[in-house]
């Protein structure tokens, strides 16, 4: 049997975890590009019905605060769900987001408050995905 959505965002997560604990061990930074692609990639593979995704480039993320955007629906396609992501890696050295309170364009403004605008403009949820390791 086909896993949910919900089922493959966990493994999905669990996955990234590994990922960052392997790349703590071994002393290596990886950015979230990296992780963005590869789950992104993983849920279009495998719930190509239920998830629409659309990346970003960087210009249009400075516009729009957001590295992605998802659309969720139901079996039946006629319930949806939009959700504006932003993502951030844990710097493994730190332990910190380093860019959690990034700024830019003029005048500068916080990427969230980018976010949070745009996308309430095109009624869309605004999150932030953490890609973390403990």
């Amino acid at each position: 049997m086909k896993p949910s959505l919900c089922e493959t965002f966990r493994a999905l997560a669990f996955k990234t975890h590994d990922h960052l604990g392997k790349a703590r061990r071994l002393q290596h930074q990886p950015l979230e590009e990296t992780f963005t692609d590869i789950n992104i990639l993983e849920l279009k593979d495998r719930h190509p019905s239920e998830i629409y995704s659309h990346t970003f480039s960087k210009r249009k993320e400075g516009v729009n605060g957001a590295d992605w955007e998802w659309w969720l629906t139901n079996p039946s396609r006629n319930q949806w769900l939009g959700l504006r992501v932003q993502a951030k890696v844990l710097h493994l050295q730190t332990n910190k987001f380093l860019h959690l309170h990034y700024q830019s364009g003029v005048p500068k403004t916080y990427q969230l408050n980018k976010l949070k605008a745009q996308a309430a403009n095109d009624d869309l949820i605004p999150l932030y995905c953490f890609f973390s390791h403990a």
